[in-house]
């Protein structure tokens, strides 16, 4: 459930449930997963209806229209796969360091508490 998050470091004692509480990760999924299921939804559905259509009226599929319409297709693949990567870079990647910060904010907190409780 969920994506996984890149980490450097030690990861020994994170809290995985609490991060996937947290609401920057909660944020950042459905984004990623509204994207995937409006563009993926929208290119399988065209690429569905261009075999429907081909199967239904195979003599127009012969001519320009079959052609431009599977370049056309092609293009459309590309072009999704490229703004998925243009918004990971400029929207996720930044949405997923703020919830790697949260999550050390948090894991600090909680190593300086339990200092405290050692010291005490």
């Amino acid at each position: 459930m969920g994506y996984p998050i890149r980490m450097t470091g030690d990861t020994e004692g994170t809290n995985w449930e609490a991060i996937e509480r947290s609401p920057e990760f909660r944020e950042l999924v459905a984004s990623r997963r509204r994207f995937v299921l409006i563009a993926g939804g929208g290119t399988v559905g065209l690429c569905a209806a261009y075999v429907v259509l081909a199967y239904l009226a195979p003599d127009a599929y012969g001519t320009w229209f079959g052609w431009a319409a599977g370049v056309g297709l092609i293009v459309l693949t590309w072009a999704v796969s490229l703004a998925y990567l243009r918004k990971s870079d400029s929207v996720w990647d930044p949405m997923e360091q703020r919830v790697i910060d949260a999550s050390r904010q948090a894991s600090d907190r909680f190593a300086r508490s339990e200092e405290r409780e050692r010291i005490s």
